[in-house]
């Protein structure tokens, strides 16, 4: 199994370990926004949620809202591109990949970063958003799957899929691929949460959040991930899927 590359982590940047806790720097924690509470015409809320993405204990919330306010923030994520704080940075990147094709608009600068950032996972990050952006993976699979292909109901390509996890040249690929599988793949991925190899476990819970609702049968495993991984990145990534796959989880 390849070593993890933690800038593939949606949600978890604490790389710099020896730095300051950003829950020191003294920011207040923005409000939790709910759809409603949104006005997409006013700018100081786009603002104020873009703040919140310099804070870890709000940031989740703040990127979500963004999310849902949809096409009129990408320029403000942009702005954020620019700045000095590297966590910033990453989690606009992360924002603008939730956003997907819509975001387009960014890529000139995720460009820049994907070249120029002093940050390698923020580099690899934004090649990897840039792609999903774009419709488009560079990593291939030592198979190639589209639409159709494998068969939904044959489990040996269903386990392949899941096997390809584990490996850092074929995982992206192999985990867009059980998406347009959809929910058949569930219960695969539901085993590929006890793998003992974080980085498969850690995929596994991506690939559920991209599942979305259909994933619901992966909720009682995500919350004793969310509670007992010895990873924190997991812990706190199950968490952000708990609330993908079903908003009112707690």
């Amino acid at each position: 199994m390849s070593e993890l590359s933690r800038y593939e982590v949606i949600g978890y940047e604490d790389i710099d370990k020896n730095k300051t806790d950003e829950t020191e720097v003294g920011i207040e924690p923005v409000r939790r926004y709910q759809l409603e509470d949104i006005d997409k015409n006013k700018t100081d809320d786009v603002a104020e949620l873009i703040q919140g993405l310099s804070d870890k204990r709000t940031w989740i919330d703040s990127s979500q809202a963004l999310v849902r306010i949809g096409k009129p923030v990408v320029p403000a994520l942009i702005d954020a591109l620019r700045d000095g704080n590297h966590s910033v940075r990453f989690r606009a990147i992360n924002t603008l990949g939730e956003l997907g094709r819509i975001a387009e608009a960014a890529t000139p600068m995720l460009r820049q970063l994907r070249q120029l950032d002093p940050k390698d996972y923020i580099r690899n990050r934004a090649d990897s958003v840039l792609n999903r952006i774009n419709g488009s993976y560079q990593d291939k699979p030592s198979r190639s799957y589209r639409s159709g292909n494998p068969d939904n109901n044959e489990t040996d390509d269903v386990a392949e899929l899941i096997q390809s996890l584990g490996n850092q040249q074929t995982w992206l690929e192999s985990s867009q691929a059980l998406v347009r599988i959809g929910k058949p793949v569930v219960p695969a991925l539901i085993d590929a949460l006890r793998d003992e190899d974080h980085t498969t476990r850690l995929r596994a819970v991506n690939t559920l959040g991209e599942l979305g609702r259909v994933a619901e049968a992966a909720a009682p495993m995500l919350r004793q991930l969310r509670l007992f991984d010895p990873k924190d990145y997991i812990r706190d990534r199950a968490d952000w899927v708990l609330k993908r796959i079903n908003p009112l989880a707690r």
